[in-house]
């Protein structure tokens, strides 16, 4: 057996400059992926995903970038603990939804959060900025 100690996965070919040419398209924050919060020590981060990307790869658009791809050039491996292979979304966006995803860069980080989302300890709140009308309260639209 052989192990690398302090082994981090390597960062692909001009991944940083893929990331800054997506992050060019717009001006906008909620149009960018960026880091919003980590903590190193317990091994988690939290990313902006944008509107218009997968948060992993798929069938319907396997030649296409999606989040996980970026995260290596954004970020950063945990401090303790054992390094996840690749950082690990602990849920996901659809492709046309905005917003922040949970990550763990940590094998311990990844089991707590997993337990966490399991036992619905994990709160999420959905906001949606609508043009025009909806209609009568409880209605369904399309």
């Amino acid at each position: 057996v052989v192990a690398k100690v302090g082994a981090v996965d390597s960062l692909p070919a001009d991944l940083t400059s893929q990331l800054d040419g997506w992050n060019q398209k717009s001006s906008r924050p909620e149009a960018q992926i960026r880091l919003l919060d980590e903590d190193r020590h317990a091994g988690w981060a939290v990313v902006n995903k944008p509107a218009g990307m997968h948060c992993r790869p798929c069938g319907m658009n396997p030649g296409l970038m999606t989040l996980e791809a970026y995260l290596p050039a954004l970020v950063r491996p945990p401090l303790h603990g054992n390094h996840c292979k690749g950082q690990i979304g602990r849920h996901r966006l659809d492709f046309r939804v905005a917003g922040p995803v949970l990550l763990a860069t940590s094998e311990e980080a990844m089991r707590r959060l997993k337990a966490a989302f399991e036992l619905r300890e994990v709160k999420k709140e959905y906001r949606a900025i609508v043009c025009g009308s909806l209609g009568q309260a409880g209605a369904a639209f399309e």
